[in-house]
């Protein structure tokens, strides 16, 4: 269908998204409207925060696992497309099923980690996606493929279990700067 039916669907989703933040959602007034925000970091608080064991070891998982899903996203219909052979349409179509997959298997991945805990459902999370790699490189059949992109699909869902485990090694009063910092 070319381009513009694509340009289309997005302004069609993102124009009433607009309409309903700008009518439902107000301004909250700044708790410390004088004081500059730099005032309020200090670099050795910072430091002293992000060296901790606990989020410093949580950090470098993190870095690791969005390095890894960026590139899939960067890369997966081109892998699809040169590895398996598939049309563009076959890839993007195999490409938006990632991206269901990874949108149902982070309420999974969030369940399991509230239930059974956060190492759990990381490690759960990398073993399936190694596995699901694996697969997509080494498979040849379609639904051999498709059931490669189904296990990356969850195995990459492991933001639902990571963002809480920062969560539960920070303070009440960390998590608002701590939060942020580390998202950053």
């Amino acid at each position: 269908y070319g381009w513009r039916p694509a340009v289309a669907l997005v302004v069609l989703v993102a124009f009433p998204t607009f309409v309903m933040i700008y009518s439902k959602v107000r301004p909250i007034r700044a708790q410390r409207p004088n004081q500059r925000m730099r005032s309020r970091l200090k670099l050795s608080d910072i430091v002293g925060f992000i060296i901790r064991p606990s989020i410093a070891f949580t950090m470098v998982i993190t870095i690791i696992a969005t390095s890894i899903l960026q590139g899939t996203i960067s890369f997966l219909p081109t892998f699809l497309i040169n590895q398996h052979h598939y049309s563009a349409t076959i890839a993007g179509i195999l490409f938006g099923i990632f991206f269901i997959v990874m949108g149902i298997g982070q309420i999974g991945v969030g369940s399991i980690s509230d239930t059974y805990g956060r190492d759990v459902s990381i490690s759960g999370c990398m073993i399936l996606g190694s596995i699901g790699f694996g697969v997509l490189v080494y498979g040849n059949q379609f639904l051999v493929v498709g059931g490669g992109i189904i296990l990356v699909g969850i195995g990459l869902s492991f933001n639902a279990a990571l963002h809480p485990r920062f969560l539960d090694v920070m303070s009440n009063s960390e998590q608002t700067r701590g939060f942020g910092l580390v998202r950053t």
